[in-house]
């Protein structure tokens, strides 16, 4: 499950919210609530493999917008773990 550092500072959540939707239910499935590939496909409707792919894509994008705020000192160590 993610865990969110002490600095954070309200940033990631930031970072969360200008992700597409599909990014951001992914995410909140299987890292917030902590549901496997298999329960989140259930729930979204779709292949492991399709879950899987999102959540990808959808770490590779919440980290590209947290570099993003990084530049600006902003998102520095915002989550202890991503992944």
């Amino acid at each position: 499950r993610l865990q969110p550092a002490e600095e954070d500072g309200g940033y990631v959540g930031e970072a969360i919210e200008r992700l597409r939707p599909n990014d951001r239910e992914v995410l909140i499935l299987v890292l917030w609530e902590g549901l496997s590939h298999a329960e989140a496909a259930l729930v979204l409707g779709c292949s492991v493999s399709a879950v899987a792919q999102r959540l990808h894509r959808a770490r590779e994008r919440l980290r590209a917008e947290l570099n993003l705020e990084e530049d600006g000192d902003q998102g520095r160590h915002a989550w202890t773990s991503i992944s």
